[in-house]
């Protein structure tokens, strides 16, 4: 048998076995809509004991409604869904993934996790000194030290085709979070408004995510900084209310803005430390 035979036949012989063992690990993972990564996932939350967990479901296209009703009937709980999408993030019990994955109406299964992010702090011992440099302005020009753009030949292109910049397209970018007041991020180049909407991602009850917590702080600091404040000043419109010098009006807006204060300080605290089963 020449060379040019042999190579050809072990080239077969080796994608038949390919084949065989990639429809043996699919007829042994039943042709699961979960990735291994889920798998493993869902394995730990079984042998931690964990109940519930939250999943990110694609639904089969135009069956969102379906999905919607077959994860209710599997003890489901919907926390989220875009109907234009056919997305959908849910709550369901540990037990019942696999079988929410086995659905006609759902296309594929995530499970949701949280993707711990690098400390950006620099090694101070990789620190170089730094070189001043003139900082870029409205007059610079594309093709600039700054960005790589004139090396990707980006800036040349666009130089080339002027309209060819993406307008008329929405694009939807993830991203742990961008300085929203930033002047680069607020006009299109034909004078439209740049960013249109903005998602959390996460859930303030089920993510465990530290950031709404900081907020809720935030939000309940002040608000019992301005309700201390208010009782101060319906004190002042109390004690000129006795000296006959007026202070009705404002002991009437002190105390209703006491009560709002008061009642969203609550709901703050409540956001921040009760959370549903």
């Amino acid at each position: 048998m020449s060379n040019a035979k042999l190579i050809a036949a072990c080239a077969a012989a080796l994608g038949l076995t390919l084949f065989a063992s990639n429809d043996a690990l699919a007829a042994q993972r039943g042709n699961s809509k979960l990735g291994q990564r889920d798998e493993q996932l869902v394995d730990q939350a079984q042998q931690s004991g964990k109940s519930r967990l939250v999943l990110i479901v694609a639904a089969t296209k135009g069956s969102i409604n379906q999905a919607v009703a077959d994860i209710s009937a599997l003890g489901g709980q919907i926390q989220y869904r875009d109907d234009t999408l056919g997305y959908l993030r849910v709550s369901v019990g540990v037990g019942q993934v696999k079988a929410l994955a086995a659905l006609a109406s759902v296309q594929s299964v995530d499970v949701d996790e949280t993707v711990p992010m690098p400390d950006p702090s620099p090694d101070p011992e990789g620190i170089a000194a730094l070189v001043p440099q003139v900082a870029p302005n409205a007059a610079t020009p594309r093709n600039n030290p700054y960005l790589p753009i004139g090396d990707t030949g980006a800036a040349q292109f666009t130089a080339d085709h002027p309209t060819w910049d993406g307008r008329g397209v929405t694009i939807g970018v993830v991203d742990a979070g961008i300085t929203l007041d930033h002047p680069s991020l607020q006009t299109t180049s034909t004078g439209e408004r740049k960013i249109i909407d903005w998602v959390t991602g996460t859930d303030p009850f089920t993510d465990n995510d530290p950031t709404w917590l900081k907020i809720g702080f935030i939000v309940a600091d002040g608000g019992a900084i301005l309700f201390l404040l208010a009782l101060v000043a319906g004190g002042i419109g109390i004690s000129r209310l006795r000296a006959g010098k007026g202070g009705e009006g404002l002991l009437k807006v002190t105390m209703i803005s006491a009560l709002v204060l008061a009642l969203a300080y609550v709901v703050a605290v409540w956001a921040m430390t009760g959370k549903p089963d």
